[in-house]
């Protein structure tokens, strides 16, 4: 097996400058600095050094002007037109970067074109920028001895790796007049790596070189032209007459040398006398070179000693070599030519499989306009396999010491098996029996395809296309062919398509023909044509007949075509053809003939044998062609959009078409999931009317109706679809009573109202329900079915706010005391505040027993004043506050709430009733004893000490013991009651706080 070596079109800038002697290392135009520009049309420029190290200094102008001081790398741009100026280098060290931008110059006065003074020390690089035309009548002459002070000429991308010159890149042209003796681009160490560079030498001297001995000169790039001239022999490419060559390299590049006289295209020229004409070192790594010499020159050598003549890579078309080339290894290497078929223009190669010189450098080859490579290579060495132009090429050639070695590579057409042909007639006159033979690209084969073995012809997604001119396109003689793949397989021919007789048989995708389409003469064939056949003139016009079929009597034979048929005659069965047309059959006259009868379109059978044809018979053959379907439905009314409302749906969609008499019109009606006509789903509804469906739910939905006619004669249809319309099925609006009977309490928030299901306050239910009456809120209702009912918003509601509780208890009938006209006397804060329930204002009452430590101290005190203790109550005007959440607090009622006195009746036992004078007074905690103002009363035949106070504390009922004293009887205690009662108010509210057991 061979083994591939690619070709990596690499220009190898990278190290170029460190093999390619006389040039400038690591040389980069991307590291370049910015231009400076100097116009040669306005006087000479010179570059010298510059005043401070690592830089130069440019004269230019006329006078000359001077810019010092230019660092190394700046670019020094040279433009202009002129027949006077000339450009001089003399700088000493260092590297001069020029780019040539539009120079022309034809001046050979002073400098004669670019001149480079001598210096080992010192290189030069000219660069040519893109788009840019250079010429240079004179020459480019660099002094320099071969030991340094090299010259490199280079496009602005040279750089680049993989880069291939075009003509985008810079051009040079430098001529050296005939009467002057020089090379165009002259001088040792002289590289080029790029650009479009054309250079004819002067008298007796080559295109680039020397006109005497030159020493290392370099070609990695660019499209180079170079031509020697002048009154004796001289190379193209190296030295003049009477001159020798040291060591012409080539790597790269497409170069085309061309040597005069005696001298060779790529060498040294003419001997003339002494020991000129030698050319030694000549090593070629890559490129493309086209060589020759002068009329009795050699393509590569010189007329005198010549040695170690070196080809390890590139193409070399060259008329003949001095001595015995040899490869790396000091192998002899032969030439080899391989031409590529089909090749009109030039290709690049990028891969070669090769074995035997796997060292062979491929940069920059590429063939000429005719597919041709010219390698050299030792003797037995193979080639394989080539990649030109994207197109990967197969053969095989194996190299021969007689310079010989030729083949025609071509690009792989057809596979049996695992062989490969690189054409059809090759893979043809293989095929066996049973033998699938697959295509591996698009043919155009322009002979008859004709086979002699029965066979699969698989197209691979390819297209064969058989133009056989005027001969038959394709013959089936007793053999079959089939056909299979993706592709295509179409015969075309100016005389008969398709011939098949003895039973042979072929399967195609097209036929155009001139005369016949499809000819079958004998019994046993099938054809089958998968899409048309068409006769037609040069002038495209129907000719010919589409079909004619004679078979044997009992053997039919059967033509299928899938597509449709053009020509100027149509379909002749003469004898046992079965022919099938499932397309259009398309003739000027003379549609269908069987045997002797000719019939129109109109005259098929009555009865189809096939469904969806007509049918056409006569002496055991038969025509089917098939029959146009109906015309379409033409649309008359078009289905309408629908807006309505869920639980109320009874609307319809309508259609109407008119068709064509005498076919059966049939509706279908469809559900789009996505408003499309793609991929509906099938409805009940088979009339024009469509009743929309009441039970859908809320939302969007799209239908669509197919109308569809069948020729019941045929079978066949046609149908028309409508456009969609859109149902739009909106939510309904539920019914809805607004809530009544919201209660709350004063101080409640909505959050504490009682809602029916599905209704919610639209106000934060933080809210306060207000005070007590009855206050209005909006609710909204949700429903329970939200995709199908709305929300209703903005439902007002009035929320009965209850006030608080106020009671008032006057009468404690268990202790016997009643408290008149609390309501008017006591002021109830909590009335407006939240969070309260209920507050009972009541009397507390107290009676202390007389076995009481604090009734015997009472008596001790009224007894000091002469009167006698009869009863002894404990009153205390109280409010118990009942909270909405459950909590009950009793408190007295502040002072500051009793708005006036109030008047207490103490219901008198029989015991006291029987006192003839009691008396009331309020007892103090210091003992004071303040008799009250009273009455006694009866009421219902009870009696009452009634009397008047607004303080609350023990409450003494006394009979005096001394009568003369002034302060007997209920009156004359009144006031000093008072006083008593008002300071024990608080000590005895404690202590019933502590008892819990106030009597009530």
């Amino acid at each position: 097996m061979g083994k591939w070596k690619r070709a990596l079109s690499i220009l190898l800038t990278g190290l170029l400058f460190t093999s390619f002697m006389g040039s400038p290392a690591g040389w980069n135009n991307s590291a370049v600095a910015a231009d400076v520009v100097f116009d040669l049309s306005v006087g000479d420029i010179i570059v010298e050094d510059g005043t401070d190290p690592g830089t130069y200094r440019v004269l230019h102008g006329n006078p000359q002007v001077a810019v010092d001081n230019i660092p190394f790398n700046q670019q020094l741009t040279l433009a202009g037109t002129t027949g006077t100026y000339g450009v001089r280098v003399s700088s000493t060290f260092g590297t001069v970067n020029l780019k040539l931008a539009g120079l022309n110059t034809t001046a050979m006065a002073n400098f004669g074109g670019i001149e480079i003074l001598s210096d080992d020390d010192r290189e030069v690089v000219i660069v040519l920028e893109d788009g840019t035309t250079n010429v240079i009548n004179g020459n480019i002459y660099n002094h320099s001895t071969s030991s340094g002070g090299g010259l490199t000429i280079a496009c602005e991308h040279a750089h680049e790796i993989g880069h291939v010159c075009d003509s985008s890149c810079g051009s040079l042209s430098v001529t050296r007049p005939t009467s002057y003796n020089g090379a165009a681009i002259s001088g040792h160490n002289t590289t080029i790596i790029g650009g479009n560079i054309t250079a004819v030498g002067g008298n007796s001297s080559p295109g680039i070189g020397r006109y005497g001995t030159v020493y290392n000169l370099q070609i990695s790039g660019g499209n180079i032209s170079s031509t020697g001239r002048g009154s004796y022999g001289t190379a193209g490419i190296g030295g003049g007459d009477i001159s020798n060559a040291h060591g012409i390299y080539f790597d790269g590049g497409i170069i085309h040398a061309q040597g005069y006289r005696n001298g060779a295209g790529i060498g040294a020229g003419d001997i003339f006398y002494g020991s000129g004409g030698q050319a030694h070192d000549v090593i070629i790594s890559g490129g493309t070179i086209r060589t020759a010499g002068g009329s009795s020159g050699q393509g590569i050598g010189g007329a005198g000693v010549c040695s170690n003549f070196q080809i390890n890579g590139g193409s070399v078309n060259t008329t003949s070599i001095k001595i015995q080339p040899v490869n790396q290894d000091g192998a002899n290497v032969y030439k080899t030519v391989i031409t590529l078929s089909e090749v009109s223009s030039v290709k690049q190669v990028t891969a070669v499989e090769m074995s035997g010189a796997d060292y062979y450098g491929l940069n920059d080859v590429f063939t000429d306009t005719v597919g041709k490579l010219y390698f050299y290579l030792p003797e037995g060495a193979a080639v394989t396999g080539i990649t030109a132009g994207g197109v990967d090429y197969q053969g095989e050639v194996t190299t021969t010491s007689d310079n010989l070695a030729a083949a025609t590579f071509g690009v792989p057409t057809c596979q049996i098996g695992d062989t490969i042909y690189t054409t059809l007639a090759d893979g043809l006159a293989a095929l066996t029996n049973g033998d699938t033979l697959k295509l591996l690209r698009n043919i155009e084969y322009n002979q008859t395809f004709a086979y002699r073995s029965s066979f699969t012809l698989d197209t691979n997604g390819f297209v064969l296309d058989v133009n056989a001119g005027g001969n038959t396109g394709l013959i089936a003689d007793g053999y079959d062919m089939t056909l299979t793949g993706n592709g295509a397989f179409n015969i075309i021919s100016t005389g008969i398509g398709i011939h098949a007789y003895d039973g042979g048989s072929a399967e195609v995708t097209n036929v155009v023909a001139g005369t016949t389409g499809i000819n079958v003469t004998d019994g046993n064939s099938v054809i089958r044509v998968y899409e048309n056949v068409e006769v037609k003139d040069s002038a495209g016009d129907p000719s010919g007949r589409a079909v004619y079929v004679e078979a044997d009597y009992g053997n039919k034979s059967y033509i299928t075509i899938e597509g449709d048929v053009t020509a100027r005659y149509g379909v002749y069965a003469y004898l046992d053809g079965v022919v099938t047309i499932d397309g259009i059959l398309d003739v000027v006259e003379n549609y269908v003939q069987v045997f002797d009868m000719v019939k129109t379109p109109s005259d098929h059978d009555v009865s189809t044998t096939k469904t969806g044809y007509h049918t056409y018979t006569g002496l055991n053959n038969t025509v089917w062609i098939k029959a146009a379907p109906p015309e379409e439905p033409i649309m008359t009314l078009q289905p309408v959009d629908v807006e309505t409302t869920y639980g109320n749906i009874s609307e319809t969609l309508e259609v109407a078409a008119t068709v064509e008499d005498g076919v059966d019109l049939a509706y279908a009606w469809y559900e789009s999931s996505d408003g499309s006509l793609i991929d509906g789903t099938a409805v009940l509804g088979d009339l024009e009317e469509f009743v929309i469906p009441e039970t859908l739910q809320a939302g969007t939905y799209h239908y669509y109706c197919t109308l569809s006619v069948t020729d019941p004669a045929t079978g066949l249809k046609s149908s028309k679809t409508s456009d969609v319309a859109e149902v739009l099925v909106n939510k309904a609006l539920p019914d809805v009573d607004a809530p009544t009977g919201l209660t709350a309490k004063f101080g409640q928030t909505l959050k504490d109202v009682e809602l029916p299901d599905g209704f919610s306050f639209e106000d934060s239910l933080d809210t306060s329900v207000g005070d007590a009456g009855e206050n209005s809120f909006t609710v909204h209702y949700t429903p329970e079915d939200e995709d199908n009912y709305e929300v209703v918003a903005g439902i007002k509601v009035v929320v009965t706010v209850k006030p608080i509780a106020l009671v008032f208890e006057g009468t404690n009938w268990s202790a016997g005391v009643e408290v008149l006209d609390l309501e008017t006397k006591v002021n109830v804060d909590e009335r407006n505040q939240p969070g309260v329930e209920k507050v009972r204002i009541f009397m507390g009452v107290l009676r202390i027993g007389d076995s009481a430590a604090h009734f015997d101290q009472v008596e001790e005190w009224v007894g000091q004043k002469g009167y006698s203790l009869l009863a002894l109550f404990d009153l205390e005007l109280m409010k118990e506050i009942t909270y909405l959440d459950g909590r009950i607090e009793s408190v007295p009622v502040p002072k500051e709430d009793l708005l006036d006195p109030v008047t207490i009746r103490l219901l008198l036992d029989e015991k006291l009733a029987a006192v003839s004078d009691p008396a009331i007074a309020f007892i103090d905690e210091s003992g004071e004893v303040l008799l009250l103002e009273g009455m006694i009363l009866e009421v219902d035949g009870k009696t009452y000490l009634e009397f008047e106070t607004d303080h609350f504390s023990d409450y003494a009922v006394l009979e005096a013991i001394d009568m003369e004293n002034p302060k007997t009887g209920v009156l004359g205690w009144m006031n000093w009651l008072n006083m008593t009662l008002l300071a024990f108010g608080a000590y005895l509210f404690q202590r019933n706080r502590k008892r819990h057991s106030l009597n009530i």
